[in-house]
């Protein structure tokens, strides 16, 4: 508990010191903006989270990640019926260069097959939001 309240202490300082560049100023801020959402994400987020998050960054390698873990809406939820799953429903917000020339299914279906072992294990939904750099920029 003390490590945790440390840690969502430093974090703003982090993001603002990365979003100014007087930190690590050789990545871009989208990137960093985007580990420090993470970073302040994972201090709670479980295996199932942990596990979305290695995939995608390894396998996407996004300027851009953010995961919100959406489950305690859906508890009771008809589809969770008789499932030990807790973390089954996850937001997604991905920007990859690996979405450039896919339509917005192909991209869908290229997140959900990274994860067939999360669906698999009780991952019950995922709410994608699938852009590239060049659709942020605009």
């Amino acid at each position: 508990l003390c490590r945790m309240h440390s840690l969502q202490r430093f974090l703003p300082r982090l993001a603002s010191a990365l979003h100014n560049k007087t930190f690590a100023p050789a990545l871009p801020s989208t990137t960093l903006l985007g580990v420090v959402r993470l970073m302040s994400q994972a201090a709670e987020g479980g295996p199932v989270y942990t596990s979305i998050v290695n995939k995608l960054t390894t396998e996407l390698q996004p300027t851009e990640i953010e995961l919100i873990d959406d489950s305690a809406s859906h508890r009771g939820h008809a589809g969770m019926k008789g499932k030990d799953a807790i973390e089954s429903h996850f937001k997604l917000k991905i920007v990859s260069d690996k979405f450039e020339g896919l339509p917005l299914v192909q991209r869908h279906q290229l997140v959900y097959g990274l994860l067939t072992q999360e669906f698999d294990g009780g991952l019950h939904a995922l709410n994608i939001k699938a852009k590239t750099p060049k659709e942020m920029a605009k």
